[in-house]
């Protein structure tokens, strides 16, 4: 025993695994995590957070599959959809915006007004590539007028690249960081 090599396990199971990520942020028993994470992102720290199905938002053999990351409802009645992507790309891009709007229609019934719309944030914790910004936001507005057109949808995407970057490096700027 005492000529035995102990191997120890050089990997970490990070958040970008959704069983860990729903395991850290959409406990129920312990919302530190995700307030945090809603305070950090949307500078809010909210009074009340419901977890939500965070599986599925379609409805069986009807609708297509949806299975999302978690769903947050906040005391004011915003909801917000906490996504990982593990790759970028449209597609990727396309299926976020699409998951947003699934949870936008589920907020009326019939004979309900459109008044009635709650806000929905969609968060991308964007693990490839690198955004011209560590956190971009985007609405519906007119471009040349910069005009918000409504104020019901919003989309956050953070470049976990670069937090991860600048963790390991505190001590670099925002230039050497991009050439890392």
């Amino acid at each position: 025993m005492g000529g035995d090599i102990i191997k120890t396990e050089t990997k970490f199971i990070t958040l970008k695994f959704d069983l860990m990520f729903k395991k850290v942020f959409g406990d129920e028993n312990d919302l530190r995590p995700i307030r945090k994470l809603l305070k950090e992102i949307l500078g809010i720290n909210p009074k009340k957070i419901k977890i939500l199905n965070n599986e599925k938002i379609g409805i069986p053999y009807r609708d297509k599959k949806i299975e999302v990351d978690l769903i947050v409802e906040l005391s004011d009645g915003t909801k917000v959809n906490v996504e990982i992507n593990t790759y970028e790309g449209k597609e990727i891009i396309n299926r976020n915006v699409y998951y947003m709007c699934r949870n936008i229609s589920k907020d009326l019934n019939s004979g309900y007004y459109y008044d009635k719309i709650s806000k929905h944030i969609q968060i991308n914790l964007d693990y490839k590539g690198i955004h011209t910004k560590p956190i971009m936001r985007y609405k519906l507005y007119d471009k040349s007028a910069k005009e918000e057109l409504t104020d019901i949808m919003e989309i956050i995407r953070i470049d976990i690249p670069y937090y991860t970057k600048m963790c390991y490096n505190p001590s670099l700027t925002d230039e050497e960081i991009k050439k890392v």
